[in-house]
């Protein structure tokens, strides 16, 4: 079978191993047409992931359409790496069954809460936001999701702090999106033909069978629309008025409209405008009037000297040290890694799912305690590698982005209230991980800790001539060169590079850790098994040596599990060079004997 390397770190996922080698399954929290989803507890650290599994028919055309249907949703979903998307950490397969990892909501998805009790302009900004993160984010990856609703953004919900000096949402940080098994790629340009998704969802084009990946922007603005109204814009007694209804593009402003605010009532405009050139873009819909005044930045007391070392220290790592801590970061508790989440949160301005060097020394910048002396020296020294690299793409600058954006307001109001019947109609996605077959809410104590959510600044599209002159100006500044130069921390990077080392790289986690690389269970990683091992699918031979010179201390050819607790508990100095490294100068002194 065809590997899928992840997006974070390049690293393919899939483990090897056996799952009840690493996870206990629990009880069953969740029931779908593709499989049970359960509760499970990681062996080597207690941490809580919610498991689906995925039953093969054993023969036939139904095996073969059930085995194209998970590697369409797995290799869409493994390159997705962003706080909004729903987590996936690793995949088993046996005879009978494919089995998914993935971060646990716990608290149902979306829909629920909006029909149990409604929610705010607070809330729905908040929710808002972090759906458009994540559009915008498969957007700049050319992934169109296809299908996006209330029931398919599960919830990891946290407890609101009594004493809050600033209007706190419980919805903060606590969106994931689900579901993508309707998922496509595309190419700039490109139309997309399948009439697929929930019809009440699903944008006049779509029932065109011609339209392109702004129709998860449409989708957005009937969420919108749901979340401040309790119902849908659209209508019908059956599939057939609907469609007609969504075409026409008639949106029913009900009376829950005439309460809101009118920058909401703009951006749910500007979301379900009927012309799809015209649509606005997820990532321009972010910089709306309506999160500036309703979302408002919430700072951090610092980034202190720790968090700076661990960055700076991650980017001097060897490849295969860099998977390792990211096979230990799947495995540690939510709130071990929940403050290096919180922290990206922040730092990603823009909510592209990178931390770059300007996003980084512009927060060193802004906070006022324990900023280093030099931040702008600092801030370089972290995104510089012992080696040069291939640069990830870069963000387009803002000015260029605001240029581009051409969103108007088009709709109009006219027909009755939506039925919340239409909710259910057409052919949703029946994807492995979302929906009302996915995780089930759990009656459960809820860590309080409060998130720190980046609201971007608002910014007016400059005429094209001030824009380019804007432009020129960027591209002059020491910091836009930087970025040119450094790749950018992925979301799974920055946490792997950020959680206590020493204090979470326990042996049996370690242990674990070396398990899922070691393929043939023999208890010695071969050069082979790094080359071709599923967690590292595109290490190349000359990368493999280098791994091999700086951790194999007896010279057998092989990395055997005290070698590698060696490399994962070792504390490297951040400017350390491969001279100071105790495993490289062994290997080196070997080569002289």
């Amino acid at each position: 079978d065809e590997e899928v390397i992840s997006g974070a770190l390049g690293i393919n996922i899939d483990n090897p191993g056996k799952i009840a080698d690493f996870y206990d399954l629990g009880r069953s929290i969740g029931e779908g047409s593709f499989g049970a989803v359960f509760k499970a507890t990681v062996r080597a650290t207690d941490a809580i992931r919610a498991v689906k599994r995925i039953p093969l028919p054993k023969t036939g055309r139904d095996r073969q359409l059930r085995l194209d249907f998970l590697k369409q949703e797995l290799r869409i979903t493994k390159m997705m790496d962003h706080p909004s998307i729903v987590k996936l950490f690793e995949v088993f397969e046996d005879d009978k069954n494919v089995y998914m990892v993935m971060e646990l909501c716990r608290d149902g998805d979306l829909e629920e809460h909006v029909q149990e009790g409604g929610v705010d302009e607070l809330d729905a900004a908040t929710v808002m936001q972090q759906i458009l993160r994540g559009v915008a984010y498969m957007h700049n990856h050319k992934i169109c999701h296809r299908d996006l609703k209330a029931e398919n953004m599960l919830l990891v919900m946290r407890a609101v702090p009594k004493a809050a000096k600033h209007p706190h949402s419980k919805f903060e940080s606590a969106i994931r999106i689900s579901d993508f098994g309707l998922s496509c790629t595309y190419e700039d340009g490109q139309m997309m033909k399948r009439n697929c998704g929930t019809d009440s969802h699903k944008s006049p084009q779509v029932f065109g069978h011609n339209y392109n990946y702004k129709c998860d922007v449409w989708a957005c603005g009937v969420i919108m629309y749901f979340l401040l109204s309790g119902s849908l814009p659209f209508d019908g007694r059956d599939a057939e008025e609907l469609q007609k209804k969504i075409c026409a593009a008639k949106v029913t402003w009900c009376q829950e409209w005439m309460s809101r605010s009118g920058e909401a009532m703009n951006l749910a405009r500007q979301l379900l405008n009927s012309n799809e050139a015209n649509r606005i873009e997820a990532a321009q819909a972010l910089k709306h009037k309506w999160f500036t005044k309703r979302v408002p930045r919430r700072r951090l007391a610092a980034v202190d000297e720790e968090i700076i070392n661990s960055l700076r220290g991650f980017r001097k790592l060897n490849k295969f040290r860099k998977a390792s801590l990211a096979v230990i970061a799947s495995m540690l508790p939510e709130k071990v890694i929940r403050p290096g989440r919180d922290l990206f949160i922040y730092l990603d301005k823009d909510g592209d799912g990178e931390v770059t060097l300007t996003e980084l020394r512009e927060a060193m910048e802004d906070l006022k305690t324990n900023k280093p002396k030099d931040a702008g020296r600092v801030s370089e020294d972290i995104f510089s590698e012992k080696k040069s690299t291939v640069p990830k793409a870069q963000k387009q600058d803002e000015p260029e982005a605001a240029a581009k954006s051409a969103a108007k307001p088009a709709a109009k109001a006219s027909t009755k209230p939506a039925a919340k019947s239409a909710a259910k109609g057409g052919q949703g996605g029946q994807g492995v991980q979302g929906g009302r077959g996915g995780q089930g809410k759990e009656k459960e104590e809820k860590p309080a800790e409060p998130a720190a959510p980046a609201a971007p600044a608002a910014a007016a599209a400059p005429a094209p001539a001030a824009a380019e002159a804007q432009k020129a100006m960027l591209r002059s500044q020491p910091s836009f060169q930087l970025d040119q130069e450094f790749p950018a921390f992925s979301y799974t990077e920055f946490v792997a590079a950020t959680f206590d080392r020493s204090r979470h790289s326990t042996e049996a986690v370690c242990r674990a850790a070396f398990r899922c690389f070691d393929k043939d269970n023999s208890g010695q990683l071969e050069p082979a098994e790094l080359v071709d091992g599923y967690l590292l699918g595109n290490l190349e031979p000359h990368e493999v040596d280098q791994i091999m010179e700086e951790l194999d201390e007896n010279g057998d050819g092989e990395i055997d599990f005290q070698e590698f607790m060696a490399m994962m508990t070792h504390q490297e100095s951040p400017t350390m060079s491969p001279k100071s490294n105790p495993s490289a100068s062994k290997a080196k002194d070997r080569d002289r004997k």
